[in-house]
């Protein structure tokens, strides 16, 4: 039951503001990555964008390991 839960959040649709809260960075930084190509929109709905939960983790990811050469294990 626990891993169906966590597949579940990973399809989870986030906010800019609830995808910065989930990395740690600011909303700003999180619509940097959208016009810089790191990251597309979901979907949009009456004019804010939604980021697959899955999506944001993967940016950081690789963020982290651009900026460090390490990437903590999924």
């Amino acid at each position: 039951m626990e891993i169906e839960d966590d597949f579940h959040e990973l399809d989870r649709l986030l906010s800019s503001r609830e995808a910065a809260q989930l990395v740690h960075v600011t909303p700003e930084c999180i619509r940097k990555w959208v016009s810089r190509g790191y990251l597309k929109q979901a979907t949009k709905h009456k004019g804010r964008s939604f980021f697959r939960t899955e999506d944001i983790l993967l940016v950081d990811r690789n963020r982290r390991k651009r900026r460090t050469g390490w990437a903590p294990r999924s």
